[in-house]
């Protein structure tokens, strides 16, 4: 049985092994997936904006003012067009011209631009704020405008400046996020998965599932809170680590990849409970078979110890009489068996102590077997009373007759066992014996000892204690004999 739960628990630590390393492997999969989606998207954005930026270079340098400018407007459409023939019917996806200060200057897709202001924007601070930086991304947001439609997008940008470098304005690249994400749903394998793709400051510029999107109001969100580690999303962790309490869910396992190109880090993240719940799923019949086989050892173990306790009622029932509650003949030849050897190894006296009840079957016939087995009974007690050493043994011989065996006691000291023995019972009161004729029990006791006997056995030694019984009832009963 010891046996049989141990192989089950290697196969559950073995098929336990078997899950993490199967999800490890998916997350992996499912990083590299997005990563490579976004980069795609990335790199065609940067490169329509490369195409792009020259053509309006020279509209900037010339012109303070080009609010509005159609040949703006119509470079911008030029280029989605060239894009892509579908490019200019995405009402998500569009280029963006906007000014130092953050306001839109043109738009492709519409005559005349919207009021709208980009100073907010995290691709445009950084671009503002860095005269070095030479691209960027946007984090993930709701698209501004009534043309947006609500609809989650993030930016990729480049600055225009002049020969001595200062910013004329910043040509953005407006991307649909959801686009990502229906490409990216068929290819997940896990829908409880929650990937992040996160700027070095900790910014969300795509996640799956895109809602809610990232913001005050949902301080759970990795990214906005800052829970998956910099350090993490700097260096890459490619081997499952434990984020606890990293969202709602509860303790999330993490793998992120190392800073890209782009200056990105791609995070997956699976809340344990989903990977247990897999785990538990795919071994539901090994769990059940423990299950039934840990009943199986309960249910063998109880039946086992309920016999094992009937038999060990069995046996005590077997060497006990049942109304005085001593020990019957076969006890006392058994353990007899055991004394007697040890006694003759150690030199040292052995007595046997043959005890009858004077005229007891006259005292049952006269009185009722009732007041005999109560007589039976005390006298029991009397003689258990003085077998009180740890290797003093006393024993119901049968009818009214008694066995005591006292080791390391020689002849005198069985002879004054004896007596006490003799006197107690003579002392005992029994109220029912007051209405009879017998107002006292007397015993009559033979005495054999080792010493006594030629050749001791434990046979022979209790025949010469019989004998020594029989002697003193032929004597007149009442009294102990010695042999």
């Amino acid at each position: 049985m010891a046996l049989d739960l141990f192989i089950i628990g290697v196969c559950i630590y073995s098929a336990w092994n078997s899950r993490v390393r199967e999800t490890r492997v998916q997350m992996q999969q499912d990083l590299r997936t997005l990563s490579i989606l976004v980069n795609e998207e990335i790199k065609s954005a940067f490169h329509l904006l490369k195409v792009t930026q020259p053509r309006l270079a020279g509209i900037l340098l010339r012109s303070s003012d080009i609010s509005g400018s159609s040949a703006i407007i119509a470079i911008l459409r030029s280029s989605m067009e060239q894009d892509g023939p579908n490019n200019t019917e995405e009402q998500s996806r569009r280029l963006l011209l906007i000014d130092p200060s953050g306001q839109l200057i043109a738009q492709s897709g519409e005559p005349s631009p919207q009021r709208l202001n980009f100073s907010d924007h995290y691709f445009f601070k950084v671009l503002r704020d860095n005269p070095v930086k030479q691209f960027t991304v946007g984090d993930l947001r709701l698209a501004p405008g009534a043309q947006g439609s609500g609809k989650p997008v993030l930016h990729a940008a480049i600055p225009m400046r002049d020969s001595r470098n200062r910013l004329l304005g910043v040509l953005a690249l407006q991307l649909d996020a959801q686009k990502i994400e229906t490409e990216l749903k068929p290819i997940l394998n896990d829908p409880k998965e929650r990937l992040i793709v996160q700027l070095p400051d900790g910014n969300v510029v795509f996640q799956y599932p895109l809602f809610p999107l990232p913001d005050a109001a949902n301080p759970y969100l990795v990214g906005k809170s800052g829970l998956v580690p910099k350090e993490s999303a700097h260096q890459g962790v490619e081997e499952p680590y434990r984020l606890s309490g990293a969202d709602h869910e509860g303790a999330t396992c993490v793998i992120t990849l190392p800073l890209d190109s782009y200056g990105l880090s791609t995070s997956v993240l699976i809340p344990e409970r989903q990977i247990l719940s897999l785990f538990f799923k795919q071994n539901f019949r090994l769990f059940l078979f423990t299950l039934i086989t840990i009943v199986l050892i309960v249910l063998l173990f109880a039946g086992l110890r309920r016999q094992s306790e009937n038999l060990e009622k069995a046996l005590l029932d077997s060497i006990t009489d049942f109304n005085t509650g001593l020990k019957n003949r076969r006890a006392l030849e058994e353990e007899l068996s055991r004394l007697l050897p040890q006694a003759l190894r150690m030199n040292t006296p052995l007595s046997v102590l043959f005890i009858d009840i004077d005229h007891f079957k006259s005292f049952n016939d006269l009185n009722g077997h009732d007041l005999g087995d109560r007589v039976l009974r005390n006298v029991a007690q009397c003689i258990a009373n003085f077998s009180r050493r740890p290797l003093d043994y006393c024993c119901r011989w049968g009818g009214e007759e008694f066995v005591m065996v006292l080791p390391e006691t020689n002849e005198e000291e069985a002879v004054i066992m004896a007596n006490k023995v003799k006197e107690s019972v003579e002392k005992m009161e029994i109220e029912e014996m007051r209405l009879t004729l017998h107002e006292q029990i007397t015993l009559s006791i033979g005495i054999a000892t080792t010493r006594s006997c030629p050749n001791p056995t434990p046979e022979a030694l209790i025949k010469l204690a019989d004998q020594a019984m029989l002697r003193a009832k032929m004597e007149g009963r009442n009294r102990i004999v010695l042999l």
